[in-house]
C-alpha cells in the first residue's frame, strides 16, 4: 500500500501522459472538425473521472464536436481557474461555487455530479471508535483542512455532536499517510478511495463517519465560466450530455468502469478501485436524479450548503442560490441513471 501511495503522489505526470495518449487515440480523425474545450480534472485521479474517460473512449465528446484539452488535477483551485478563463470547464466542489459568487467570480454549475457530499472522516480501526456513535470521537486526534471548502462540513458535524474542544484538531495536508503512520487518528476525505486504501493498509475496514449526512450538503459539480457558456452554449450543452452518458455507462457497468480507469491509471491497485468505484458512485444519484435525470439540480440541492456556510461565517451575506446554477444545459430528454 505504501508503494501504491507513493505511486499516486509521484507519478501523476505519468498518469496524465497515458491519459492524453489514450485521448488522442479516442478522438481519432474527428479532431480536425472539433472545437476545443479546456477541461481540468479535480485533484488526483479517482473513479469519478470515468464519465470523462468513457465519453472519450466511446466517442461521445466527438459526436458533440468537442475535443478536450485536459489538464490534470492538483494543488490548485480549479474553480478559480475556470472563473479566470484559464479553463472552460471542470468538476469541482459546490461550496467553491458559492464562495466564487461571493467574490463575483463568473462561474456557474451546469450539473450536479454529487447531490450529497461524500466528505467524511476515515479513522483507524484500532482506536476503539464506534461508527454509529460520533461521541466516541472525544479524545482522538482529528485531521482538519482549514483551507478546504469542505472544512465547514466537519465544523457543523463537530458542533452538532458537541465535540468542539473534546477532539484534538490537527491541520493536515491531503495525504492520508498521516493517519497510516498514527500522526492523526482520523483523516478528512471522501468516503471512497481513502477508506479502500485504509482497509488495504490496516487489513480491516476503517471506521468512517459521513459528516455531511445530517446537513445534506452538496458535493461536486460540473462548472463552467459564465462568458464561455454565453458564447459557446452548444459546446457546454454537448459536454454536459456526453458527461451524463459517461455517468450512465459507469453506473450500469461498474466493473467495466474499473477496467477503463485501470487502463489509464495502471499504478492503482485493482483491489482498492473495486471498493472505491461503487462507493463513490453511491453519491452520484439521489431520489431527485432518479426522478429527473442525471446531473439535475434545483434550489433545494444548494440551499442547505448555503445555510451552513452562512452559519459558520464562510459566506458574509446571503446569496440567491438560483443564481449559482442553471438547468439550461441539461440533456433533453434527460439521461437517467
Amino acid at each position: 500500500m505504501e508503494e501504491a501511495m507513493k505511486n499516486v503522489r509521484l507519478h501523476v505526470t505519468k498518469f496524465v501522459s497515458g491519459l492524453l495518449f489514450g485521448l488522442a487515440l479516442a478522438t481519432g480523425g474527428s479532431a480536425a472538425a472539433a472545437e476545443t474545450v479546456k477541461f481540468c480534472f479535480d485533484w488526483l485521479p479517482t473513479s469519478g473521472d470515468t464519465p470523462v474517460l468513457a465519453a472519450q473512449k466511446f466517442g461521445w465528446f466527438a459526436e458533440e464536436g468537442i475535443e478536450l484539452k485536459i489538464t490534470p488535477g492538483g494543488e490548485y483551485d480549479q474553480v478559480l481557474s475556470v472563473g479566470l478563463g484559464e479553463h472552460d470547464m471542470t468538476v469541482g466542489p459546490g461550496p467553491s461555487v458559492l464562495f466564487g459568487h461571493q467574490q463575483d467570480l463568473p462561474v456557474i454549475s451546469v450539473g450536479v455530479t454529487q447531490p450529497f457530499s461524500p466528505a467524511g472522516l476515515i479513522c483507524r480501526p484500532d482506536r476503539g471508535l464506534d461508527a454509529d456513535d460520533p461521541t466516541t470521537l472525544a479524545g482522538v486526534k482529528v485531521g482538519i483542512q482549514p483551507d478546504s471548502s469542505y472544512n465547514t462540513i466537519w465544523e457543523s458535524y463537530r458542533d452538532h455532536y458537541d465535540l468542539k474542544g473534546k477532539v484534538v484538531e490537527i491541520p493536515v495536508g491531503w495525504d492520508p499517510i498521516v493517519m497510516f503512520t498514527g500522526q492523526v487518528d482520523c483523516f478528512p476525505d471522501f468516503l471512497s478511495l481513502v477508506p479502500a486504501m485504509a482497509a488495504e493498509e490496516f487489513g480491516e475496514p476503517a471506521v468512517t463517519y459521513w459528516t455531511s449526512a445530517a446537513q445534506k450538503t452538496i458535493g461536486q459539480n460540473l462548472i463552467t465560466n459564465d462568458t464561455f457558456a454565453a458564447e459557446h452554449p452548444d459546446l457546454v450543452r454537448g459536454f454536459v450530455r456526453a458527461y451524463a452518458r459517461g455517468m450512465q455507462w459507469a453506473l450500469r457497468n461498474t466493473a467495466e468502469a474499473v477496467d477503463l480507469f485501470l487502463e489509464v491509471h495502471p499504478d492503482f491497485e485493482r483491489s482498492v478501485m473495486e471498493i472505491e468505484a461503487p462507493a463513490l458512485q453511491s453519491f452520484w444519484v439521489s431520489s431527485v436524479q432518479e426522478a429527473e435525470g442525471l446531473l439535475f439540480q434545483n434550489d433545494q440541492t444548494w440551499q442547505p450548503t448555503h445555510d451552513i456556510l452562512s452559519t459558520y461565517g464562510y459566506i458574509k451575506k446571503p446569496i440567491d442560490v438560483s443564481l449559482v446554477y442553471t438547468t439550461e444545459f441539461l440533456p433533453n430528454p434527460p439521461i437517467m441513471p
